[in-house]
């Protein structure tokens, strides 16, 4: 299951975020991500103004796995993240000497418990602003919600006697930033809520229960909070810290991966071989025929010397060409835990030709949404990159959270705004005395396809832009079906081209 989003990060700057859940767990995790971006060449955004070995410096990756999914309810039940608090809790206390591995443990559930408390406070606010049938409906689930949120805080905080017992001993304050952090969500997504409540008594309860917490957090955590009219760097800071730390656990890390492939080094050495073949040849051949000692035979040498650089040269550049499929430009080891890797990633970045662009890609992009006339001078330059995401089947990989990740990405397009025209283009009007001003536009489509387990997932997004940024984004088509791999049995499926077809309008 694949689920996408993009979205304007700034003026300048596109987020794409991608809900990937697994569908098996028996086998490595792997799938495949391409993205077409079709550049008008007014832009002159091209291999020339914009070699692709510079993507990267644009480009910003992360990958973090997805806390489990619970109801508020939930976190009272047994073998709840709460009751996994208390349990490892008990265990520190009742230790001598805790050690290492369970001080680890202890801390690990601790910010578990804050990511699955705040997904599904999250969630159930959300659903109860969107879902609720009336302002009475809203009223009965904002209280029960406040009273189980009650229940589940004072729970937590009740375990600060025993966390002072053995706090000293991990020296580790993990208890109290999760607190701060607690603090900080509840007064946060309540208050969302609390405004969209209607004015009533059971209202007046819901408000002082979030003053209440915003007491506490005043009282205990002071430089969280954020005071209109003044200076918040600090807050902000705090509370940009505070998420990493508990963030943590979900996040992948990527690292660049030192040195060249198997293959890369195979092409080299296969290309200087039939260059230094060449070279070798011709002196064998001239020294048979004029000596060892001569003239001929040096001249000979200079001119094969020249062309077996040159040789030797085109030799990489073709054998490059054919295996390019195997030969990442950029290769990543994705490790958790800081320690451990877990998987890679591969990606790729190149200037395509439209000719080169696979047949369901191009069934996407020849259908225009605006007028079919655009096809006939279409003029484009096709920038693509390619990612490649493999996980090891571990048991440990998605220890404490669902078998899904978050993958994010964000592109900075600012080299895409060298050259955009700032002036503004008259436009008749009806009335022959007005005049209007627009700033010039320009299209840039978005075309991305995802294979994960047989299933081909396909979307084309428009991104409008102007010369003071990114003005909209619009989605164009999307669809998903499963397509045959080869040697692979079952009935005939749709393929890539046939589900490109579906979505084009008719």
């Amino acid at each position: 299951m694949i689920k996408e989003t993009l979205k304007a990060h700034g003026d300048r700057r596109l987020e794409i975020k991608r809900r990937i859940a697994f569908p098996k767990m028996g086998k490595d995790l792997k799938y495949h991500v391409e993205t077409w971006y079709f550049l008008p060449t007014n832009l002159q955004v091209n291999r020339w103004t914009f070699p692709p070995q510079t993507f990267p410096q644009y480009l910003k990756n992360y990958i973090r796995l997805r806390p489990p999914t619970a109801s508020i309810a939930d976190l009272l039940l047994p073998k709840s993240a709460l009751e996994s608090i208390e349990h490892q809790l008990d265990l520190l206390v009742r230790s001598s000497e805790p050690d290492r591995e369970a001080a680890e443990q202890y801390e690990k559930a601790l910010k578990l418990f804050c990511l699955v408390y705040k997904r599904s406070l999250r969630l159930a606010i959300k659903g109860t602003m969107r879902n609720s049938r009336s302002p009475k409906e809203r009223l009965e689930k904002a209280c029960s919600y406040m009273e189980l949120i009650q229940e589940i805080l004072k729970r937590y905080r009740g375990l600060s006697d025993q966390d002072k017992i053995i706090s000293a001993q991990l020296r580790s304050p993990a208890y109290v930033y999760c607190d701060e952090y607690l603090a900080i969500i509840t007064t946060h997504y309540c208050f969302k809520l609390l405004v969209a409540l209607e004015e009533c008594p059971e209202k007046d309860r819901f408000r002082a229960f979030w003053r209440d917490e915003m007491s506490y957090r005043d009282k205990h955590y002071h430089e969280s909070i954020a005071i209109s009219g003044h200076d918040n760097e600090i807050a902000l800071y705090r509370w940009g810290v505070l998420k990493k730390y508990v963030n943590a656990p979900l996040f992948l890390e990527l690292r660049r991966k030192s040195g060249q492939s198997f293959i890369f080094h195979a092409i080299t050495s296969i290309a200087a071989a039939v260059a230094m073949v060449f070279a070798t040849a011709v002196a064998f051949i001239w020294q048979g025929r004029y000596g060892a000692l001569s003239t001929p035979l040096f001249v000979a040498m200079v001119v094969g010397y020249i062309f077996k650089d040159k040789m030797k040269e085109l030799s990489r550049e073709k054998l490059f060409s054919v295996f390019r499929q195997w030969l990442p430009d950029r290769r990543l080891v994705i490790y958790k835990d800081l320690d451990r890797p877990v998987g890679t990633c591969e990606e790729a970045f190149n200037f395509v030709n439209e000719s080169k662009t696979p047949d369901d890609i191009r069934v996407l992009r020849d259908k225009s949404h605006l007028v079919d006339v655009l096809n006939s001078f279409r003029s484009e330059d096709i920038l693509y990159y390619s990612r490649v995401i493999s996980l090891k089947n571990s048991k440990n990989l998605f220890s404490g959270s669902k078998p899904s990740i978050m993958d994010i990405s964000r592109l900075d397009i600012s080299p895409f705004f060298r050259h955009v025209d700032d002036m503004g283009e008259e436009l008749p009007t009806l009335d022959a005395e007005d005049i209007t001003r627009e700033d010039k536009a320009y299209h840039i489509n978005i075309i991305r396809r995802i294979t994960l387990d047989g299933t081909v997932s396909l979307e084309r997004m428009r991104v409008v832009i102007t010369h003071k940024g990114i003005k909209r984004i619009d989605s164009v088509m999307r669809g998903e079906g499963r397509y045959l791999l080869k040697d692979t049995d079952g009935p005939q499926s749709a393929s890539p081209i046939q589900l490109a077809a579906k979505l084009m309008p008719k």
